[in-house]
């Protein structure tokens, strides 16, 4: 089953400090379609909460603790106006 999910991913480099070692806290992805991209995460095992129409971002936690941050593109675009997707990424 192929689902149109995302076209862009946004690798968020957010640690947190444990133990005086740095650990990897989150990925953050941007989503093209942000109900695809919950259905395919959830395939792969992780536990988003129900989507509702219109959020822009939403995030799951992986048993190890790592979450997993989907936001949609009008939602980046907030943050940094002038992103664009990057070419040669795209899924079919």
């Amino acid at each position: 089953m192929l689902f149109p999910i995302h076209k862009t991913l946004f690798i968020v480099k957010l640690m947190k400090k444990e133990g005086g070692f740095m650990i990897l806290d989150a990925i953050g992805i941007v989503a093209t379609n942000m109900k695809n991209s919950i259905k395919f995460y959830r395939l792969l095992g992780l536990n988003f909460p129900d989507f509702k129409e219109g959020e822009e971002h939403d995030e799951a936690t992986t048993p190890s603790g790592l979450r997993i941050m989907l936001d949609s593109e009008s939602l980046i675009k907030k943050f940094k106006p002038n992103w664009t997707k990057p070419l040669g990424n795209e899924s079919p």
